[in-house]
């Protein structure tokens, strides 16, 4: 039977005619489902409507009233709804979802890439050089020059010398493409207190050093997240970052988003909570409080959970953000076996194991979820013990973990995902064996088949019941675009490079549950499913059109779909 039929059957004369059927569809939570719901629509919402609600999952008609979705099912039900001052949105043949929501990215970080060099497609350290040299030349005024997308390149770490081969007068510094790598020229080095003491403290791993005993301008990990946290921007500096990151976010379907580690910026959580106390802010955004383990005690948790008061609709603390390891291409990546091509399971940033798990059962006991990040399978198992430590003595089995990342994960830890409520934050665009997963790169650090077999599982996890969320992680990575997750999804492959890019062909999932992914589960992270993530009667109006339908277009064609339309709150925020 094609959806269509199916519209016609389920949302013939008996569920259409009726509009308490309609509204009653909601969870009862939402307090907007009564009153504000009442009298004729503001909108009328006409087009191939995908609600990702199981109850009516598909539809011809919506209608919305203050803001909120008052009605979904066919054209004759909600034309009852309207009157003359209704206004009508007819889409047509195109297709309306519910607005995207991003699991976990760095909205404040992405923000300030409008002041970065960007270095993302270069493909060597001359490059690097060459791009860098010809934005100071255009830009001579600036007090110093933030670099960002940079990668090590034929496994050499650079130095300082990179940089000061280009600038010698004023400070050049920044992250890697991945965000764990930092590096600084002689001048930054001076600004940023890179000094022995930081080498000492972190030892050489994060913080090289030179024959003298200096560092080499290279660092990685914890210090170069504190590093980040000390760049001189203000709070309306950031303020115009986080404006420029809602507009970027709405050009690409999302109307909510997790930043991961909010605090990693300097006045990032000030700049939202003012934006979103003035109005401005109109992307949700749902922040985790990132905290190292030199901080983790109770007075953190406390502090954290203090910050809640000031939670609205728009800039919510929702829980704390961990970082177990780093990552593979670093070699920092926390593994439960060495690494093929040297000794060592990568990185544990919290060695001190009681530690952590004092630290997750004070969350808990706050009402606080972790959002971890977990790269490598020793992490996973590693964060999975203290949550599993910490949900045996409180018994609250509704706090809702995340694990982020996960892109090597034990088969016998998927269960545990299930056992105790962990979701998993996965990346179908991370999958495919291509450049943006660096395979030949994982073949080298994991061997071929540990990179083959058992990267970015997640039908596995769908299977036994755990709640699966999409990431995008931008800016860290740059990869970002609906259809073409949804595409990665359901074929763990890249278009452009055919079947030889396949990889793990079961782990594919349907094309509903890669649009649950990046919706209704996203809600469920942040516990509040009542009043997100689907088109449902009481919940927020916010959706988006598209011109093709990704439920049954070819798949080729998905990956031309343009977005036509983004809607907030039921107002348009973006249109192209």
């Amino acid at each position: 039977m094609k959806r269509r039929d199916f519209i016609q059957l389920s949302l013939g004369a008996g569920l259409a005619a009726s509009l308490p059927l309609g509204l009653s569809s909601c969870t009862g939570k939402n307090k907007t489902a009564g009153a504000e719901l009442s009298g004729p629509a503001d909108l009328l919402v006409l087009g191939n409507i995908i609600t990702i609600d199981n109850s009516v999952p598909f539809a011809d008609a919506m209608t919305i009233k203050n803001g909120y979705v008052q009605y979904v099912g066919n054209v004759e039900g909600a034309k009852r709804l309207c009157n003359e001052n209704t206004k009508v949105l007819d889409y047509g043949r195109n297709s309306v979802y519910p607005g995207f929501m991003e699991a976990h990215c760095h909205g404040a970080g992405a923000g300030m890439l409008s002041q970065c060099i960007r270095l993302y497609d270069a493909k060597s350290y001359k490059e690097y050089q060459d791009i860098i040299a010809d934005y100071i030349a255009k830009h001579p005024d600036q007090e110093f020059y933030r670099i960002a997308g940079w990668c090590i390149q034929d496994s050499i770490l650079p130095t300082k010398a990179l940089l000061d081969e280009v600038c010698t007068d004023k400070a050049v510094f920044g992250s890697s493409l991945d965000g764990h790598c930092f590096l600084a020229n002689s001048k930054a080095i001076e600004l940023l207190k890179i000094d022995r003491a930081m080498a000492e403290e972190f030892g050489p791993l994060m913080v090289p050093v030179d024959a003298e005993g200096n560092p080499t301008g290279y660092v990685s990990e914890t210090p170069c997240m504190k590093l980040l946290n000390s760049i001189p921007y203000s709070v309306e500096n950031m303020k115009e970052f986080i404006l420029s990151w809602e507009k970027f976010a709405f050009s690409c379907g999302y109307v909510a988003a997790a930043d991961a580690g909010v605090n990693l910026i300097t006045n990032a959580p000030e700049a939202y909570s003012e934006l979103s106390k003035e109005g401005k802010l109109r992307l949700r955004t749902r922040a985790f409080y990132n905290v190292v383990q030199d901080d983790a005690s109770e007075e953190t948790v406390e502090k954290v959970a203090a910050m809640k008061k000031d939670d609205n609709e728009y800039f919510k603390i929702v829980g704390l953000k961990i970082f177990i390891d780093g990552v593979v291409e670093s070699h920092t990546g926390l593994l439960c076996e060495d690494y093929a091509d040297a000794p060592g399971k990568g990185l544990n940033r919290y060695p001190d194991k009681e530690k952590l798990q004092n630290l997750v059962l004070s969350a808990h006991r706050h009402g606080l979820p972790t959002h971890t990040h977990t790269i490598g399978d020793g992490a996973v198992r590693y964060m999975l013990d203290a949550i599993e430590h910490s949900k045996k003595i409180t018994g609250n089995m509704n706090i809702r973990d995340m694990l982020a990342h996960i892109e090597l994960v034990k088969p016998e830890d998927v269960k545990r995902f299930a056992k105790n409520n962990v979701s998993a934050i996965t990346a179908a665009l991370w999958a495919p064996k291509d450049s943006i997963s660096s395979y030949k790169q994982e073949i080298l650090f994991l061997g071929k088949e540990r990179a083959d077999n058992n990267y970015e599982v997640a039908n596995s996890f769908v299977e036994v019941g755990v709640n699966v969320a999409q990431h995008t992680d931008y800016p860290v990575s740059q990869s970002v675009g609906i259809p073409r997750t949804i595409y990665y999804a359901v074929t763990r492959m890249v278009p452009e490079l055919g079947e030889q890019s396949i990889r793990i062909a079961k782990e594919a999932v349907s094309r509903m549950e890669a649009l649950r992914e990046m919706t209704i589960n996203v809600a469920y992270l942040w516990n509040e499913e009542d009043h997100l993530g689907s088109l449902t009667p009481g919940k927020v109006a916010n959706f988006v059109v598209y011109d093709k339908d990704f439920i049954d277009d070819d798949l080729k064609d998905i990956l031309d779909a343009k977005l036509k339309h983004v809607f907030v709150d039921g107002e348009e925020v973006y249109s192209e």
